[in-house]
């Protein structure tokens, strides 16, 4: 996987480790313009991401969140606010 497309995954993963309530995808787009990286919370309040590039979908809507012995970090996310940079 190349540097831009990592940069951009770590981006969104960092900017869903806060709990995040708008059902709004946010999109972080490579300098050429090709790679896009939505990151949002759906209906139910799970934490999301795909990949796109120019119009190919490189990596379909895909979960984010953990399993753990004691309980689910996987939904009723919520938005507390957006940064840009």
């Amino acid at each position: 996987m190349n540097r831009t497309i990592k940069l951009a995954l770590l981006s969104c993963v960092m900017a869903l480790a806060l709990p995040t309530q708008a059902k709004q995808a946010h999109k972080v787009v490579s300098p050429n313009g090709r790679l896009a990286l939505s990151a949002g919370i759906d209906t139910q309040g799970r934490p999301y991401y795909e990949l796109q590039r120019d119009t190919r979908s490189i990596i379909n809507r895909s979960l984010l969140g953990f399993q753990l012995a004691d309980g689910s970090l996987s939904e009723n996310f919520r938005q507390v606010s957006v940064l840009r940079a």
